[in-house]
């Protein structure tokens, strides 16, 4: 097969050639927005350290907050300590999180949604707070809009659940929320993610999110992306000026998703610390992310040089809608339907989808009916999903064994190290250790370490045998 069709292949005109090589591979738009604001998040994060700037009070979790109550300086930590400040988070995304913890929780026996809903329409304000604690698109930048907006709302309201309680207090949530709230380094990172769904990621999804929306032929989107991130990169004052419009600062120049919002956050702009640094940070990482999921629509690339009739042939939908809406759908299905099979709901699925109903009810007759229940009930029989449960239990078990192995290979591995490592002699001569190098120097290291020796965990040989020849050993 493969001789024939080099054969054929080679005897082709280019042109058909070109038509037989013609691959075209797109991703989700809606998932590029989103890694983009990831890239632009990592970004921000970094920066404060990068430039030795205090950032983001620590947001810890009810364990770590213990551990770390009496800290006030991280230069000399416990080895406790130091693992409960490595394990904390911080942040603008962080503080989002918690709020939709706090106000709107996947799980309706927890959080504050229902007080939350009743309080804000007592005070005016009917709205339902982002969903953050499922995946949902834009969600923390969603909640990061809302929370500079209605900032002193959302601090009453934290305060009025404190003292409504039978013994007023924060829970370490309701706390860190607060805490966060007033905090400027805390409060620019949202700000900065708000501004940018404002000026991309909302101008962005209204463009692809829609029907019979081909993806290949949205090159010129993804490029006006590119250009209006550097164009905010080079002038920030589009986005953050006290005369800042949606007419130039927003990628379509429509209306803001949130006018509400921005307004909210050029009024406080004077009081959030290296707010311009910060945005031009996160423009500049979310633009590399951005360049690095789309790659596909690269100048001169297969999609680039496609003829409309075969971007035409080859349609893709420019989001993943349709697939992650039946995810959702199976989720919400089989939690009011727990023994129903997964084959059934794939019955249902395409009954819906296909409209079947009313072909059945134009060309189905008696016979037609009979014929479909017999085909059920030898399904029904037939033990499918059964055995695809077991072939998924068989599955699971087998990797599971792998893993068990793997683990009781390295384990054993490590023992047979600890023990010829506790045969080696420590050598605590300076002198005799800084002529050392390589395998000896490294086994010294790792036995120092055995015997319980707060040693640094370096990378192996090709490390200390860098450091060595630095002249660092001594440091050690």
């Amino acid at each position: 097969m493969i001789s024939l069709g080099e054969d054929k292949y080679s005897a082709l005109s280019e042109d058909e050639k070109r038509e037989l090589d013609f691959f075209i591979w797109v991703g989700c738009g809606c998932h590029k927005n989103m890694n983009s604001v990831s890239g632009g998040n990592a970004g921000i994060m970094a920066w404060w350290d990068e430039n030795d700037v205090t950032g983001p009070i620590l947001l810890a979790n009810k364990d770590n907050a213990a551990i770390l109550k009496d800290v006030t300086s991280t230069d000399d930590l416990t080895p406790v300590e130091q693992q409960a400040f490595d394990k904390t988070s911080r942040g603008g995304v962080k503080a989002a999180g918690i709020a939709g913890a706090i106000f709107n929780h996947k799980d309706d026996k927890k959080g504050q949604q229902d007080m939350f809903k009743w309080w804000f329409q007592h005070v005016g304000l009917s709205m339902m707070f982002p969903d953050t604690s499922n995946n949902r698109y834009g969600t923390f930048c969603a909640a990061a809009a809302v929370l500079m907006q209605h900032r002193s709302k959302f601090l009453e309201f934290l305060e009025f659940v404190r003292d409504a309680k039978k013994t007023p207090g924060f829970t370490n949530m309701e706390k860190n929320l607060y805490k966060a709230l007033q905090d400027p380094p805390t409060l620019t990172e949202l700000a900065v993610l708000a501004l940018y769904a404002e000026a991309i990621s909302h101008p962005y999804m209204r463009q692809i999110r829609g029907h019979n929306i081909n993806m290949l032929n949205l090159g010129p989107l993804h490029l006006r992306v590119e250009q209006h991130i550097q164009a905010i990169i080079e002038s920030p004052d589009i986005l953050i000026s006290p005369n800042a419009t949606f007419v130039v600062g927003s990628m379509d120049g429509k209306q803001w998703e949130n006018p509400g919002a921005v307004e909210a956050i050029l009024k406080q702009a004077p009081a959030l610390p290296h707010l311009e640094d910060l945005l031009v940070r996160f423009f500049t990482d979310a633009g590399e992310t951005w360049k690095r999921f789309t790659t596909e629509f690269t100048p001169g690339g297969v999609i680039d040089e496609a003829t409309d009739l075969q971007k035409e042939l080859a349609w893709m939908p420019a989001t993943n809608d349709v697939n992650e809406g039946i995810l959702g759908s199976l989720r919400q299905f089989m939690w009011l339907h727990p023994n129903i099979t997964l084959h059934m709901f794939n019955a249902q699925a395409m009954y819906q989808r296909n409209n079947t109903q009313p072909f059945m009810n134009k060309y189905f007759d008696e016979d037609d009916y009979k014929f479909l229940m017999k085909m059920c009930r030898e399904l029904d029989a037939s033990g499918v999903e059964k055995k695809r449960q077991e072939k998924v239990v068989a599955y699971t078990i087998a990797k599971t064994k792998q893993r068990r192995e793997k683990r009781e290979k390295a384990a054993k591995k490590q023992a047979d190290e600890n023990s010829r490592l506790a045969k080696v002699t420590l050598i605590f001569d300076q002198d005799v250790i800084e002529g050392l190098k390589g395998k000896a120097l490294q086994d010294q290291l790792d036995a120092f370490r055995l015997f319980g020796a707060p040693l640094p965990k370096f990378k192996r040989d090709v490390k200390v045998a860098a450091d060595n020849k630095k002249g660092n050993t001594g440091s050690y």
